[in-house]
């Protein structure tokens, strides 16, 4: 039960970071269409999570005692963006783009406030949950490409305002690392 619990928070954790991501893929399945919009999302989203993957296990191995103070970095990250980032609630607006490529590289640069979530979640679990992150972080990368294919249209209008979600959520996530748990390596 705590690897299915600690595999929903994960989930949760990336679908409120990625609400940006969202916004943005809502852009392009209406400008460039659904397959290469979702193609350079999911592509994106799988070099993030091994990115984040490769950086955790790394810094497992070197500073195992310090990896709780990792979650500083969301903490700060969010503050920031709840403190800082434009307040610009206006139309969405599609990046330029060359391709799967090029729409996979706009999502990455997009995406660190995930993978400043999801590398001191995994840093700081034991392998078994390391998994469970990953599940989880790929139920709702599926979730996101799910709910922007059913809503595109629809949503065009009000998606810019969900980012104020994903700080919350990186500020909570970074709370959680910094308490160390139960699924501390240590």
């Amino acid at each position: 039960m705590d690897l299915i619990t600690f595999a929903f928070s994960a989930a949760i954790a990336q679908l409120l970071t990625s609400l940006d991501n969202l916004a943005v893929l809502l852009a392009f399945i209406l400008s460039v269409g659904r397959s290469q919009a979702v193609s350079g999302y999911i592509l994106s989203q799988v070099l993030m999570l091994g990115a984040a993957l490769l950086a955790a296990l790394g810094l497992a191995q070197l500073m195992s005692g310090q990896i709780g103070y990792l979650g500083l970095v969301p903490i700060v990250l969010g503050v920031w963006t709840l403190l800082f980032r434009a307040k610009d609630e206006g139309e969405i607006k599609t990046p330029k783009y060359t391709g799967t490529a090029g729409i996979a590289v706009i999502f990455l640069c997009m995406s660190f406030d995930s993978f400043a979530v999801m590398m001191p979640l995994l840093a700081d679990s034991l392998p078994s949950y390391r998994t469970a992150v990953i599940v989880g972080a790929i139920i709702a990368v599926g979730t996101i490409v799910g709910l922007a294919a059913l809503v595109a249209k629809p949503m065009r209008h009000w998606a810019p305002r969900l980012e104020k979600l994903g700080a919350i959520a990186m500020i909570l996530a970074g709370v959680y690392v910094l308490v160390n748990t139960g699924t501390d390596i240590s």
